[in-house]
């Protein structure tokens, strides 16, 4: 079973994403912001993937990369539910600092856990 860190603010999206999780062979961390989620990676280093939403408390992008300064390997999903603040532009940005596959909301929780599999 994967353990993925699944970063949202948003509690309907991380009740949705346990949904699917149990049917994907995937077992969830969650975290509600950035801060959250850097401490547990740095912390338990024993996640096989991230998921992290872009607009939040210390947003995806930070976390992406201060991720990739500890960690170069682990496979990270950026998804982002809003064109504000230049978010194609920013979505773009986040593959060049290390994100693996970027993704705008709605996206299917099928397809982001079939990621990992």
């Amino acid at each position: 079973m994967k353990k993925i860190l699944f970063v949202d603010d948003d509690p309907a999206i991380h009740d949705a994403a346990e949904r699917v999780s149990r049917r994907s062979d995937c077992c969830l961390v969650h975290a509600c912001d950035g801060n959250e989620a850097l401490n547990y990676f740095l912390r338990k280093r024993d996640v096989d993937g991230v998921v992290t939403d872009l607009y939040m408390e210390n947003d995806g992008f930070k976390l992406v990369q201060e991720i990739r300064k500890h960690d170069k390997q682990v496979p990270i999903i950026v998804i982002s539910g809003g064109d504000k603040y230049g978010d194609q532009y920013l979505l773009d940005a986040c593959t060049h600092i290390g994100a693996n596959l970027v993704l705008e909301k709605p996206v299917s929780c099928d397809v982001i856990f079939k990621y990992f599999n």
